[in-house]
């Protein structure tokens, strides 16, 4: 047999890196400058989708360092690279959440800060999924670019 180089999930799935991938870069080109000649249902749809993809890659990210650490064949080293990865993804999410909660009990928030921190877990994201194992690679990189993408745009539509 030869083998195609695609990894396979439980039942002869793809790997869900396979599915959610082409998902969030048509979502991301259709959510861009020249997605807006596309109809408005669309760029909707799309917007929605990447805004709900760091919950969906946080998620992967940490089943993923669940799957690293059953293996006892990726060196410590990588596996505590990804651990930080995560939590610096999960923080990074978090961020804006509890910006968001802590504003409606109408606490002054330095906006700049935050938005700091969070580009700076974003970015320790990025880093860690570089150098992390190939289970945890594709979220903590997509995560940490999409979390720092949408922090940076999001104020700018509000």
């Amino acid at each position: 047999m030869v083998d195609t180089g695609l990894a396979r999930g439980r039942h002869g799935w793809p790997a869900w890196e396979w599915i959610t991938g082409p998902v969030v870069i048509v979502s991301l080109l259709a959510c861009s400058r020249p997605g807006h000649s596309l109809p408005m249902v669309v760029q909707d749809a799309a917007f929605l989708i990447v805004v709900a993809t760091p919950v969906l890659l946080t998620t992967m990210a940490w089943v993923g360092l669940a799957n690293v650490r059953r293996d006892g064949r990726v060196p410590r080293w990588r596996f505590w690279i990804s651990l930080c990865g995560c939590v610096a993804l999960s923080l990074a999410l978090a961020i804006p959440w509890i910006a968001f909660f802590l504003s409606m009990l109408f606490l002054h928030l330095d906006w700049l800060r935050l938005l700091g921190w969070c580009l700076a877990a974003s970015l320790g994201s990025l880093l860690a999924g570089i150098f992390g194992p190939k289970s945890v690679r594709f979220p903590l990189i997509f995560g940490g670019l999409i979390m720092g993408g949408l922090v940076l745009i999001i104020p700018v539509g509000v």
